[in-house]
């Protein structure tokens, strides 16, 4: 097998751990999964093919890496009722404390700025969250659409910290060779997945026109209908002062000690926690269907 061959067949590896991924969030079991497929494969071939017609200085590989992209962007907003996750306070809580590990983790390599920009954001999020996590108080509807936000920040801001940009090499000649083999691709292509998903779950709450025939007013509905979404996905289910405490001493000092004698690696550490606990939890709280919030409005208004 030469080297074109071993590209291709490396970027067939990437785009089958973007489809397991994308299987995995959902439910091989799904009554719609085939269409889901379909669709998503559809679009992104489109991508591709007038992508590649209208710029071709871009390079063969790196519109195969776009249309993998849309792929899991359209396939995310397809099952997006299916694949957000079931929200509480204690998910919210556990992020935070897995952002605080990777903030202090590289926080040497930050610049004064940067760190100033991060820690305005992150404090008063944190505490926020901490205020929820230790009283009684009961969420609205618009403040769960901020919280619901953060929590797809926080997962986006986790998943991008750990990304092994450098496999992304088998798209991108320009940052050079790199020994890649076929696991590292495979995991690539399925946390690429996780990543671009979840961040389209945000930018489906920016009302701007997604294309030019596209009015305000069309998009504006869209958005409120993605909020709607956001707010039936969130959980009543508020967690004792005592059970919070327990996750902060618990998690937190399991990450510190790790910090200090890296038992294992950073990277895994907070890549379990991002993938692992919001399903998990999700899965806890439907069993308790905790699930007060009706939108105080229509998504069919002008």
């Amino acid at each position: 097998m030469d080297v074109d061959e071993f590209r291709i067949f490396l970027c067939i590896v990437f785009g089958f751990g973007i489809i397991l991924e994308a299987i995995l969030l959902v439910n091989w079991y799904t009554s719609e999964l085939g269409s889901g497929i379909f669709v998503s494969l559809g679009i992104s071939l489109l991508t591709f093919a007038v992508g590649f017609l209208k710029a071709p200085e871009l390079g063969l590989y790196t519109h195969i890496f776009i249309s993998f992209m849309v792929f899991s962007g359209v396939f995310g907003i397809f099952f997006r009722k299916e694949i957000l996750p079931v929200l509480n306070e204690g998910t919210l809580l556990v992020l935070s404390i897995a952002l605080w590990y990777v903030f202090f983790a590289y926080y040497p390599s930050f610049t004064g700025t940067t760190t100033l920009l991060i820690c305005l954001i992150l404090i008063p999020m944190t505490m926020g969250t901490l205020l929820l996590a230790f009283t009684n108080y009961v969420v609205g509807p618009e403040l769960i659409v901020v919280l619901y936000t953060w929590f797809l920040v926080m997962v986006v801001s986790l998943g991008l910290a750990q990304f092994p940009i450098w496999s992304l090499s088998l798209f991108f000649n320009r940052l050079g060779p790199s020994p890649l083999g076929f696991l590292d691709v495979l995991l690539t292509g399925m946390v690429s997945a996780y990543i671009v998903i979840n961040a389209t779950y945000i930018l489906a709450l920016v009302p701007i026109p997604w294309h030019r025939r596209q009015d305000f007013t069309e998009r504006w509905r869209e958005v409120r209908v993605h909020a709607k979404i956001l707010i039936q996905k969130y959980s009543d289910h508020q967690l004792e002062p005592r059970e919070s405490l327990l996750i902060i001493l618990i998690l937190g000092g399991l990450l510190f000690t790790n910090s200090f004698l890296k038992i294992i690696p950073d990277h895994l550490a907070v890549n379990t926690l991002i993938v692992i606990v919001p399903q998990i939890a999700g899965e806890i709280l439907k069993r308790h269907r905790h699930f007060p919030f009706i939108p105080p409005f229509k998504t069919d208004e002008h």
